[in-house]
């Protein structure tokens, strides 16, 4: 509450103000000191000797985020992405819903430029994705997260359950995947297939 304003207006008595207002300590909110940002979101990660990368486009993210809730909630969005990373990388795509919907406004409709727009290892995991949603579609078996999650342990990233999860959100999202339950499973769609194309060909690029 402003308490000086409550004074004015007789709801809070003048004494019993200064006899509480020991230290005055202004402390700018969190959209006022951006750069402090990485500092605390590092303090925030740390855990034992090991340290988590964190992708720039992230940082890049949290930087353009208002943070109305401040540090308290800078903590919150930094606990989020610690519990559903790898455990030695955060990207975009482990960064909280809300974070990742106001990215996405800011970023071009056009599903042409998806590609462009992802890191490689984002791309990696993609490409990884929708090859192995397309080779269970065409063996007729379901395409579940978990079995996802198991066939990423033979390649390059290995993806936990809530990853695939965030992942196969973000491609649905995008219609290059839908997503049914029971037997019906996950589908790539065609758009899905000119996506997994385009990506095979940037990584082949890079």
């Amino acid at each position: 509450r402003a308490l000086g304003e409550r004074i004015e207006s007789s709801e809070f008595r003048k004494d019993l103000y200064y006899r509480l207002n020991v230290l005055d300590l202004p402390l700018p909110s969190l959209a006022e000191r951006r750069s402090d940002i990485p500092l605390l979101v590092h303090h925030f990660l740390k855990s034992g000797d090991h340290d988590i990368y964190v992708e720039p486009v992230v940082w890049k993210a949290l930087e353009q985020h208002e943070f109305e809730g401040n540090v308290r909630e800078l903590k919150n969005m930094t606990d989020y992405m610690k519990t559903v990373s790898d455990g030695k990388t955060i990207q975009l795509y482990d960064t909280p819903p809300a974070l990742r919907e106001q990215i996405e406004k800011k970023k071009p409709k056009d599903k042409k430029t998806a590609s462009t727009s992802l890191t490689l290892m984002e791309k990696e995991e993609f490409a990884f994705l929708l090859d192995a949603i397309k080779q269970l579609n065409e063996k007729g078996e379901p395409a579940s997260r978990r079995v996802l999650s198991e066939l990423s342990k033979n390649g390059k990233s290995e993806l936990t359950p809530q990853q695939v999860r965030s992942r196969l959100d973000y491609l649905e999202k995008r219609e290059f995947i839908t997503k049914g339950r029971g037997r019906a499973g996950t589908k790539i769609t065609l758009e899905g297939l000119r996506f997994l194309s385009s990506l095979k060909h940037h990584i082949i690029q890079d």
